[in-house]
């Protein structure tokens, strides 16, 4: 369950994050600066997921190493589809 809360979060952002590129107006595909800027933000909030997984819930770094790709992939193969879309 906390995986699908993440990866709602992570889909959020992604929204908040298109939407501050299209208000700023940034270049002329502003959503496409914005989007190359989310994967690096979504990978430290996936890495810190992590860190909290292993070191608060007890959870070995196999194991969350299994999640990460799970938590990590699906905005960042969403943004880099709607980036080649624009």
């Amino acid at each position: 369950m906390h995986t699908i809360l993440v990866l709602v979060c992570g889909v959020i952002l992604l929204g908040v994050f298109l939407s501050f590129g299209w208000l700023w107006h940034m270049t002329p595909f502003p959503s496409a600066k914005m989007l190359k800027l989310f994967i690096p933000v979504w990978f430290g909030i996936s890495g810190w997921n992590l860190w909290i997984g292993v070191v608060t819930a007890g959870y070995s770094l196999y194991e969350e190493a299994l999640v990460f790709p799970q938590v990590f992939l699906p905005p960042v193969c969403l943004a880099l589809a709607i980036m080649y879309w624009l």
